[in-house]
This record gives structure tokens, sequence and C-alpha cells, in this order.
């Protein structure tokens, strides 16, 4: 067991490990550890043939990228009930308790659960009694980082959003960032993301309504799939009397949402983006990738 179920980043986590034999017993082997993992996916081809011949489907296979390891099997040594014979190890009979600790590295990733993309953490033990006997657990546990590093990967995604057309009106975002100490505009969960979208050459015509919508998207890179969240919405209907153009605006991000992150194999990252319907011209939209904190 541990003392919390959620740890942040940086944070020593302590617990202890209690082993319960029914009689005096030896072990092959005991492997006691501590991991941060992600979860993806891995095309593997089926070599059985399908019901019309040919070559059967390719499947997907559940894999995990080891990104934090520590090997907790140190502590076992410091407890009297255990004796080593050899390679095996014999265990007395009754309960044991082991106390342990390990550190949270102050870069860990935080822990995410998508549709297809997960970052899990885990104090894993595993005890091989024979050779087809094994016993494991495993004790899942959460981990914050409000200090992650964040740089937006998902260039593709960028290159289709920007991809202009001849007769494109322009538009610009511009937003008030406390935390902007790089390219990406940077907001906390909770926070009023406010800014200003400047139409230019609007001329004659009128501009009907803005919408302003923050989403997030979960880019799965090995299959280069995005999952789109539900929008979170700021419509701005026309006012004559207002100067249309330029649109101040503020929408709320909701508390409790999940943190921008990008890994070896995911991604979570979140878009504000915006639809103005202009008089006598189609609908036109900008983009800007922002990161919660």
């Amino acid at each position: 067991w541990l003392e919390k179920n959620t740890y942040v980043a940086g944070e020593t986590a302590k617990g202890t490990l209690l082993l319960r034999a029914d009689s005096r017993i030896k072990v092959q082997k005991i492997k006691f550890l501590v991991c941060g993992k992600e979860r993806y996916l891995e095309e593997t081809k089926s070599n059985r043939r399908g019901i019309v011949g040919g070559l059967g489907r390719n499947r997907e296979t559940e894999k995990y990228d080891i990104f934090f390891y520590e090997d907790l099997s140190p502590f076992l040594k410091s407890t009297s009930s255990f004796s080593y014979i050899g390679d095996k190890i014999e265990v007395s009979e009754g309960s044991t308790a082991i106390p342990f600790h390990f550190t949270i590295p102050s870069n860990a990733l935080e822990s995410y659960r998508g549709k297809y993309a997960r970052i899990a953490y885990d104090v894993e033990v595993r005890v091989e009694t024979g050779r087809w006997k094994r016993d494991e657990y495993l004790l899942a546990f959460e981990v914050k980082n409000p200090k992650m590093t964040y740089t937006f990967e998902d260039s593709l995604y960028q290159e289709k959003d920007k991809e202009k057309k001849e007769d494109q009106l322009p538009l610009r975002l511009e937003l008030e960032a406390k935390n902007n100490t790089g390219d990406i505009p940077k907001f906390s969960s909770g926070e009023i993301i406010q800014g200003r979208l400047m139409i230019e050459n609007v001329g004659v015509r009128r501009v009907r309504k803005a919408v302003i919508q923050l989403y997030s998207v979960e880019y799965s890179k090995w299959r280069n799939s995005r999952i789109i969240s539900k929008n979170i919405k700021e419509e701005i209907k026309y006012d004559k009397n207002k100067d249309m153009n330029t649109i101040a605006f503020g929408i709320q991000i909701p508390k409790n949402v999940k943190r921008s992150y990008n890994a070896k194999h995911s991604e979570y990252y979140w878009i504000l983006e915006t639809h103005v319907e202009i008089s006598n011209s189609p609908v036109y939209h900008t983009t800007e990738v922002v990161q919660i904190v």
C-alpha cells in the first residue's frame, strides 16, 4: 500500500509491502519495482489466412513504453524474514511488513487515460515459486505535474489547418497570457482566456457572428489519428453599435481539465479556434495552439 493515491512530480512516495506465507516456502525470484509507462498500439501482421483466402488482417497489439523505472528489490534485503540459499530465496512463515520509498522525477508525465493513449504509474510485485507458478500484484497511483514541459509536435495538423484560400480574409488573434514565456500561450485550468480577434479589410461588409471555441485533441502518433473533445464555445453576435473589426472575448477553461503533454507515442494539446461569418463572404477561421497547465 501507499500513503496516498495521488502524488505531485518531485515528491517522495512512501509505502509498505506486506508478504504473507502460510508456511515456509522457497521462492525462485521476487521482482519489486515502480514504473511509469505509456500505452500504445503496434500493428502486427497476422499469418492466419482469411476465409476467402489470402493473408488475414493486421492486428494492433497493446504495448508499453517505460519512461520511469526504479528497482525496489534492495528494500527486501532489510528484513530478517528472508534467507538466501544460492539463487533461491526462503521466506519464513507468517506476515512480513517491508517499508519502501521512491521519488517521482520532477519532469514526470502526468497521469492520463484517454480513448487510445494512456500514461500510468504502478508499483509491481512478482513472485515466482515454480516454473509455472507466479503471483503478481499491481498497485496503481496517480501523478500530477503542473510544471510539465511541453512542446507542440503535431505539425501535420497545424499545416492542414493553415491552408489558405486566395480570397481568405486576414484574421489575427491576440491573447492576454500571463505565463507566456515561449511560442505557445500558457493558461491554467479554471482561468479565463481573454483576447481580441482582429479582422482586417472588412470594408463595407458586415460581421454577422463570431464564434470562439476551445477544445482538446488527443493525438495518437502511432496511427496518426486525433480524438477531438467537445467544444467550449462563446458566440458573439453582430451589433451595429460596436466596432466589429476588433472583437474582445473571454472564454472560461473548466476546472480539473487535462494538462497539455507531449510523450513518445502520444500528445495532448488544446486549440483555440475562431469562426467569423461576414456578409457576402464565406466563413473564415483562425486557430491558435494553447498550453493548459
